[in-house]
């Protein structure tokens, strides 16, 4: 930018050019310019030289100076404005979800030892599990993971290793080791009857649980 006709237009962007307040791009090009000519950069000396409150300013100045404070002011408010965005999404995220390891497969094939998981500690927060679900519940300090067979009001019974609502068989649970029963009960409000998919593994524990015992659902595995 050697071409005097490119002066004015220079001298109208120097408030902008002190005040940081120019695309990069612009400002690499009135940066080229003070750099050869003398006459623009010495009057953005003599500028920078000036007290802002000096009587003899002129009002073109003052609007320039006002509008780079105000495009400062507005890449200040977006800056901080995706900040809060992306702390409010992490926030969101982590009491959201949590990652967890399986500890042995009592979920197997589904899921298996070691392999992780995704829990959605917010499902059930205004909404009831279904069947077949697999959730996550807490009984003793210790966390468990499992499916929802039985839900609130049906009558359930373990006998011989197979399941029964309501008096028909539920076949989409395989069959149970014999020694696995549950005389017959009706489940309450808010109770579920919950299985492991391993029928190998299943035991004789309460499979009842209550719906504040869940802490919530699983998502991914993987």
């Amino acid at each position: 930018m050697t071409d005097k006709s490119f002066c004015p237009a220079v001298k109208d962007l120097l408030p902008l050019y002190e005040d940081g307040a120019l695309s990069r791009e612009t400002e690499e090009l009135v940066s080229g310019h003070l750099r050869q000519c003398g006459a623009c950069r010495a009057y953005y000396e003599e500028m920078k030289g000036e007290e802002p409150d000096r009587e003899e300013e002129t009002e073109e100045r003052m609007r320039y100076r006002k509008i780079a404070k105000r495009i400062h002011y507005r890449r200040l408010g977006a800056a901080g404005l995706v900040l809060l965005l992306c702390m409010g999404i992490f926030i969101v995220t982590t009491s959201m979800f949590q990652r967890a390891i399986v500890s042995g497969d009592c979920m197997a094939p589904t899921v298996r030892d070691r392999e992780t998981y995704i829990m959605n500690k917010w499902a059930y927060k205004t909404g009831a599990p279904c069947r077949r679900d697999i959730l996550v519940y807490e009984r003793d300090g210790v966390f468990y993971i499992t499916r929802v067979i039985g839900l609130p009001g049906e009558q359930v019974e373990l006998k011989q290793g197979s399941v029964y609502i309501d008096g028909r068989l539920y076949e989409e649970s395989g069959t149970y080791p014999g020694d696995c029963s549950m005389e017959l009960t009706e489940l309450g409000e808010n109770e579920y009857f919950v299985l492991e998919d391993n029928r190998q593994a299943a035991d004789g524990k309460n499979h009842i649980i209550r719906k504040s015992d869940i802490a919530g659902k699983v998502m991914v595995t993987h």
